[in-house]
C-alpha cells in the first residue's frame, strides 16, 4: 500500500501536480481506507447529492409523463390514446434500427483512442444520420402500404423527426471519455 501511494505521489510530482494536491488526494482516496468504513450518507455529500438528482430528475419525468398521458386520453377518445401508442412504438422500432448499435462501437473506439472523438464523433453522426433518413423513408413506407398502419401516418411521420435528432445525440461520448460525472 506505501510503495502504491509513494507511486501516485512521485507521478503526481512527475505530472507538475504541486504537493497541496498531492496532499489532498492522499487524505481523499489512501486515508479513508485505513478508517474504519461509515455508513454515513452524509460523509459523501457529492454521491448524495448527485442520487438526489437522478431521482428528482426521474420523478419528475415520470410524473410530467403520467400527466400528459392523463391529458391525452381526457382530451382525445381512446381510439387517439391506442394510435398514439402504437405510434410511438412503432417510431421506437425504427430508432433501434437507425442506430445499429453504433454508440457502444463508439464509447469502445474512443475508449481506446480518446484522441480520435473528432473523427469517431463525425462519422457515427454521420452513419446514423444515412442510416435515420433511409429508416424514416422504410417507416412512412410501411406505414402507407399497410392498411392498418394508414390512419396513424400523420403521427409516425411527426414522431418519426426524432430518429433525426437520435442521430445528432452525442450521449456517448461522456461514456467514452470516463466523464460519467457529466452523465449523472
Amino acid at each position: 500500500m506505501l510503495g502504491a501511494t509513494a507511486t501516485n505521489l512521485s507521478d503526481w510530482r512527475r505530472e507538475g501536480l504541486g504537493t497541496t494536491f498531492a496532499k489532498q488526494r492522499l487524505a481523499h482516496d489512501i486515508l479513508p481506507l485505513a478508517l474504519p468504513s461509515t455508513t454515513d450518507v452524509r460523509a459523501n455529500p457529492s454521491i448524495f447529492t448527485r442520487f438526489s438528482a437522478l431521482a428528482v430528475a426521474d420523478i419528475t419525468s415520470r410524473g410530467l409523463a403520467f400527466v400528459a398521458t392523463f391529458l391525452v386520453v381526457r382530451a382525445f377518445k381512446a381510439e387517439a390514446f391506442g394510435q398514439l401508442g402504437v405510434a410511438t412504438s412503432v417510431v421506437t422500432y425504427a430508432l433501434f434500427a437507425s442506430t445499429c448499435g453504433l454508440d457502444v462501437y463508439a464509447v469502445r473506439n474512443v475508449a481506446r483512442l480518446p484522441t480520435s472523438i473528432g473523427a469517431t464523433a463525425s462519422t457515427i453522426m454521420a452513419i446514423r444520420s444515412l442510416l435515420g433518413v433511409v429508416a424514416y423513408l422504410v417507416l412512412l413506407g410501411v406505414c402507407w402500404s399497410l392498411p392498418q398502419l394508414r390512419p396513424i401516418l400523420p403521427l409516425v411521420s411527426l414522431f418519426g423527426l426524432t430518429l433525426f435528432s437520435g442521430a445528432l445525440s452525442l450521449i456517448w461520448v461522456p461514456q467514452a471519455l470516463q466523464r460519467t460525472r457529466a452523465l449523472a
